[in-house]
C-alpha cells in the first residue's frame, strides 16, 4: 500500500505488522501532520454484529487523552487508491505517530535498570487508571504494545481494540484476544474479564522488564497456559541480583492466580509502585534454600549460652580424643564409591556437567517425548527438567558457572554461546560465534572463535564486548588449532590441546598444551598424543590418550606451577570405558560417565534412508572428516545422489553420496555453506553461504555449483536459498527485512524477485509444490514455536498448516501429500488445486531421535525418505536408555593410589 491514499492519508511506509492487521506511516493530507494507521483486514468486520462492536469500542477508545495513551484521530473504512474495482473497504484507525521503539525491542537488548522498570510501570498503570475509569479494558496489554518515545514516556497502543464492560465478549479468529504469555488466568479459561486482567498483564510486563524474561514460557500454547493457571513464576530475587523484596511482592500480587488475591484498581498499584524503595535489595533466595520457609524476621547470631555450650562441646571433644578429626587439615580419604543412574528415558546422552552444588546434572540428550537438547536432572528428586530454546545444542560442551547459578552452551557446532539461569531460565545469546570452552569467574567465560585459527576469547555476561586473548602460539608449520580446555581453579593456568591438521582435514597430532590466560602467554607443548584434559579437584589431570575414543588415564599436577608429575593411571576401573563428551569431572573430583560396557549405543546424527510402509530404515556409509555430523540434505531429480552439508568445528560444507558408486565426494571448500538443492536437470547444486566477522550479522549468498566439479562456482543473488521450483525457473529465498528475514520468490530466467511473507517472524525454509503454485514454509519468532505455512507465489492465499511447530515441510512427488517434522514425520492428505486444502489429521510414518530433524527429503518414488537424525523407531515405546555411572570420592581415590 506504499505511495497508495486511503480516505484522506497517504501512506509513506510500513510500521508493523500483527494478528490484527498492518500499521502504516502516513500523512493527513487534511490537517498536514503525520499519523499511524492501523489497516484491519475485511474480514474482520464480516458480520453487522463484529461491525457495531468495532464502532462502539473504537468509539470509547477515542474519548480517552491521556499523555500515556496513544490518541485515536478517526475511525472509518475505505478502499485503497490502487484497489481493483469491487475492492471491499478495508476498516482502519487513524492514531498518534510515536517516534521511538517498542518496550519489547527495549527489553530484548537488555533486561532495564530497575528504576526505568517502576517508572514505565508507573506509566502504563496511569494510561489503565484513565481507560477503567470510562470502562475500557484493553485486554491486550504486552510489551509489544507500549511504545517508548524518544523522550522515555511509556505510551499505550490498540486502546482502539479494547472492549467496553458491557460489550459481548470480544474473539478473533476463534480464539480469545491478547497475546498467550501475557494472558491472565481468566482470559486464558474464556471467562469474563474486568481491569484487573489489565493489571494481570501489567504484572507480566513489569516482570518481563526486570527479568529480561517472561514469567511463564514454553513451546507449546498449551504449556503456557497451563503454567498461567496452575505454577508460580521463579522469583525475581533469583533471577537478577540486587531485586527488593517489596519489589517481588509487588509483581507477585499482580500475577495472582485469583483475580480477588490481586491489586483491584490501578489506583491502589500505582500508590505501591510510589512507595517502593529500590536502594533496599533482596537476598537471592538460589543462595539460602533452606530457610526458604523461616520468617523475613527471623535472625541467625548465636547466644552467649550457645556459643558458652559449643566451646564446651569442643572442649570435651579434645579431652576424648575426637578433636583431632575435627581440626585435622589433612582429614581421612574416604573410599571409592560407584553408583549408576538409571534414565530409561533418556538416549544419545553426551557433553554432561554437574553444578558446583550438586543440585543439578545437566547434560545433552533426547527425551522420549521427542525433545532434543540440554536437560537439567535433579540431583535430590530425579526429575528430569528440559531446557526450552537448546535443540540446537549437542556438538560441544556445555558447563555451569562456579556459582552455579548460570549454564553455559554452545549454540549448533561453532554458531556462538547462550546461557540460561538454572534452572527454569531460557537460552540468551552471548556471542554470534564460536565454542564454549570454561568459565573463568561467576560470570566470564572463555570461548574459542571460529576457524582453523581461531582465537581464545574472554566474554563478561551481558552486553560487554569480547575481549581476545593475545596469546604467543609461536610459528607452526600448516594448519593448527589451541582448544583450551579446563582451568586451574583460583589460578589463570590453563590446560588445552593443539591439534595439527594435515591433507584432508585429517588430524596429524594431538599435543598437550598449558598458558597462563593472559596476553603476551606463551604456549607452552608439553606431550603428545594428548586430547581434552580436564581439571581434577586435588591435583590431577584427566584426558584421552591419542585421540577422542583414547584411553582416559589421570597425571598428578603441581597445581602452583601446572608441571606433571611422575607417570598417568588408568582413570576407569577395569573394564570400563569412556571417550571424550561422554564424561564429566564434577567440580568436587568425582567421575561421571555414560556406561558403555551394558551396550548403551553412542549416536552422533547419521544419514538414514527410511522406508515407512515397510518399517526399514539404513545408514548410508558416507565417508566424511572424523567428528563431524551430517545436516540439511537434498535428494537429485534421478534419486541417484544425496547432497547434504557436513558441520564441523573448521566449517560447513556441501557433499555429495552417490547411490550406486557408495563415493562421497566435497563439493565446496567454503567457511559457511550449507542447504544444498537440486537443479530440475541435476546439472547444478544451488547452497548458501554466510560470512561476517565476530560479533556482526552474517550476510548471506546463494550460489551455484556443478557436482562433476568441471567449473567453479557461480554467485546467483543475495539471500538464503531454500528451494527450486519443478520447472527449473523459480528460486525460493530468504532476504533480510528490517524486522526479520521475508520470504521471496525469484525467476531464475528474468531475475525478477517478489516478496511471498513479509511478516513478522523469521522464514526458516521453503518448498515449492510439484505444480510450483504453492510454497510450503516455516516461521520462526523471537518468542513463539516454528510454525509451518503454506502459501501461493503471490503471497494473497496463505493457510496454516497447524497449530503444533512442525518443521521441514515437504510434498510428495504426486502432491497428493504434504509431509511435516517434530519428534515425528506425519503425513497429510493434501490437494492442491483449485486452491490448498488438508483433510483429516496428520498420520505418524516413523520417529526421529530429536525434537527437529536436521535435514530431510523425498525420493522420486515417493516411497522412501533420506533424512539425517540421531536414531529411526517405528514404534513410540521403543526406550533406549541410558546408564550413567558415578564414581564418587574419586578424587580421594586418585590420592590414595598416587600414594601407593
Amino acid at each position: 500500500m506504499i505511495g497508495t491514499t486511503l480516505s484522506h492519508y497517504e501512506i509513506t511506509a510500513e510500521l508493523g505488522r500483527g494478528g490484527m492487521g498492518i500499521v502504516y506511516k502516513a500523512r493527513d493530507t487534511k490537517l498536514d501532520r503525520e499519523v499511524a494507521i492501523k489497516v484491519l483486514p475485511s474480514a474482520a468486520l464480516a458480520s453487522a454484529d463484529d461491525r457495531e462492536r468495532f464502532y462502539r469500542e473504537a468509539k470509547s477508545a477515542a474519548a480517552l487523552n491521556h499523555p500515556n495513551i496513544a490518541q485515536v484521530y478517526q475511525i472509518d473504512e475505505a478502499v485503497p487508491s490502487d484497489a481493483p474495482h469491487g475492492t471491499e473497504p478495508s476498516p482502519f484507525i487513524a492514531m498518534e505517530y510515536i517516534a521511538g521503539g517498542t518496550l519489547q525491542d527495549k527489553i530484548k537488548e537488555k533486561p532495564l535498570s530497575l528504576p526505568d522498570a517502576v517508572k514505565i510501570a508507573s506509566q502504563v498503570a496511569e494510561a489503565l487508571k484513565a481507560a477503567h475509569a470510562k470502562n475500557i479494558v484493553h485486554r491486550d496489554i504486552k510489551s509489544a504494545n507500549v511504545m517508548i518515545t524518544e523522550d522515555g514516556i511509556a505510551k499505550v497502543l490498540d486502546f482502539g481494540l479494547a472492549k467496553t464492560n458491557q460489550s459481548t465478549m470480544l474473539t478473533r479468529m476463534g480464539s480469545t484476544l491478547g497475546t498467550v504469555a501475557y494472558m491472565s488466568p481468566e482470559q486464558a479459561r474464556g471467562q469474563e474479564v474486568d481491569g484487573r486482567t489489565d493489571l494481570y498483564s501489567l504484572g507480566t510486563m513489569l516482570y518481563e522488564m526486570v527479568a529480561g524474561r517472561l514469567p511463564f514460557a514454553g513451546e507449546y500454547e498449551q504449556a503456557v497456559v497451563y503454567s498461567i493457571l496452575n505454577e508460580p513464576p521463579e522469583p525475581l530475587t533469583s533471577l537478577r541480583t540486587g531485586v527488593p523484596m517489596d519489589l517481588e511482592r509487588l509483581v507477585n500480587k499482580l500475577l495472582a492466580k485469583d483475580a480477588e488475591y490481586r491489586y483491584q484498581s490501578a489506583a491502589g498499584l500505582l500508590s505501591d509502585l510510589k512507595s517502593l524503595d529500590l536502594s533496599v535489595s533482596g537476598q537471592s533466595r538460589r543462595s539460602m534454600p533452606a530457610m526458604e520457609a523461616m520468617p523475613e524476621t527471623a535472625t541467625f547470631s548465636r547466644s552467649p549460652l550457645t556459643q558458652t555450650l559449643v566451646v564446651a562441646a569442643v572442649t570435651l571433644l579434645v579431652g576424648l580424643g575426637i578433636g583431632f578429626a575435627l581440626f585435622n587439615d589433612t582429614p581421612e580419604l574416604e573410599a571409592l564409591k560407584r553408583v549408576s543412574i538409571s534414565m530409561p528415558e533418556i538416549s544419545n546422552v553426551r557433553f554432561l556437567s554437574m553444578s558446583p552444588t550438586g543440585d543439578y546434572l545437566a547434560f545433552v540428550g533426547q527425551s522420549d517425548d521427542g525433545n532434543s537438547g540440554v536437560f537439567l536432572r535433579d540431583m535430590s528428586s530425579g526429575e528430569l527438567l528440559y531446557v526450552e530454546g537448546s535443540e540446537e545444542a549437542g556438538q560441544r560442551d556445555i558447563g555451569f558457572s562456579p556459582d552455579g547459578s548460570t549454564l553455559a552452551i554452545t549454540d549448533g557446532t561453532e554458531r556462538g554461546v547462550l546461557t540460561v539461569v538454572v534452572p527454569a531460565g531460557l537460552p540468551q545469546r552471548q556471542v554470534e560465534d564460536g565454542r564454549f570452552l570454561f568459565w573463568d569467574s561467576d560470570d566470564s567465560f572463555i570461548y574459542r572463535s571460529n576457524g582453523i585459527n581461531g582465537f581464545t576469547i574472554r566474554k563478561t555476561l551481558g552486553n560487554a564486548p569480547p575481549d581476545t586473548i593475545r596469546l604467543e602460539e609461536g610459528v607452526l608449520e600448516g594448519l593448527y588449532r589451541n582448544i583450551w580446555k579446563t582451568i586451574i581453579p583460583g589460578t589463570d593456568l590453563a590446560f588445552g590441546h593443539q591439534m595439527i591438521i594435515g591433507p584432508g582435514a585429517q588430524t596429524e597430532v594431538n599435543t598437550l598444551v598449558r598458558t597462563r590466560l593472559k596476553d603476551g602467554s606463551d604456549v607452552e607443548l608439553l606431550e603428545s598424543p594428548i586430547l581434552n584434559p580436564a581439571w581434577v579437584e586435588g591435583g590431577f589431570l584427566v584426558y584421552n590418550q591419542r585421540n577422542d575414543t583414547g584411553k582416559l588415564v589421570v597425571r598428578q599436577v603441581d597445581e602452583s606451577t601446572g608441571d606433571l608429575i611422575g607417570a598417568p593411571m588408568d582413570a576407569l576401573p577395569q573394564g570400563d570405558n569412556t571417550s571424550w563428551s561422554y564424561n564429566v569431572v564434577t567440580p568436587d573430583g568425582d567421575l561421571i560417565y555414560v556406561n558403555q560396557s551394558e551396550g548403551i549405543q553412542l549416536s552422533e546424527n547419521k544419514l538414514f534412508v527410511v522406508n515407512p510402509a515397510k518399517s526399514e530404515s539404513t545408514v548410508l556409509p558416507i565417508a566424511i572428516p572424523v567428528g563431524a555430523t551430517p545436516e540439511e540434505l537434498a535428494i537429485s531429480p534421478n534419486g541417484n545422489q544425496v547432497a547434504f552439508s557436513v558441520s564441523s568445528s573448521e566449517s560447513r560444507n556441501i557433499y555429495v553420496f552417490d547411490m550406486i558408486s557408495r563415493n562421497t565426494t566435497q563439493i565446496t571448500f567454503e567457511e559457511n555453506a550449507r542447504g544444498p538443492k537440486w537443479s530440475s536437470d541435476g546439472q547444478w547444486i544451488y547452497y548458501s553461504t554466510g560470512a561476517g566477522a565476530l560479533g556482526s550479522r552474517r550476510e548471506w549468498q546463494v550460489n551455484k555449483v556443478r557436482p562433476s566439479l568441471d567449473s567453479p562456482p557461480d554467485s546467483v543473488t543475495a539471500g538464503r536459498g531454500h528451494d527450486i521450483s519443478s520447472d527449473g525457473n523459480l528460486l525460493a529465498l530468504s532476504v533480510r527485512g528490517d524486522a526479520s528475514w521475508e520470504l521471496w520468490v525469484m525467476n531464475l530466467q528474468t531475475l525478477e524477485k517478489w516478496p511471498v511473507d513479509q511478516s513478522e517472524g523469521a522464514i526458516r525454509e521453503a518448498k515449492f509444490s510439484p505444480g510450483g503454485s504453492l510454497v510450503a514454509y516455516t516461521t520462526q519468532s523471537a518468542d513463539g514455536p516454528t510454525i509451518s505455512w503454506i502459501s501461493s507465489l503471490d503471497g494473497i492465499r496463505k493457510s496454516k498448516i497447524s497449530d503444533e511447530p512442525f518443521v521441514s515441510p515437504r510434498w510428495s512427488p504426486d502432491g497428493n501429500y504434504l509431509y511435516v517434522s517434530n519428534r515425528a514425520v506425519r503425513q497429510y492428505k493434501v490437494q492442491t488445486t483449485p486452491a490448498y486444502s488438508q483433510s483429516g489429521e496428520p498420520e505418524i510414518l516413523f520417529y526421529v531421535g530429536q525434537q527437529f530433524p536436521k535435514g530431510i527429503d523425498i525420493f522420486p518414488d515417493g516411497e522412501r525418505f533420506a533424512i539425517t537424525t540421531l536414531d529411526i523407531r517405528f514404534d513410540a515405546s521403543e526406550r533406549n536408555g541410558t546408564e550413567l555411572v558415578w564414581l564418587q570420592n574419586w578424587s580421594d581415590h586418585l590420592k590414595r593410589k598416587f600414594s601407593e
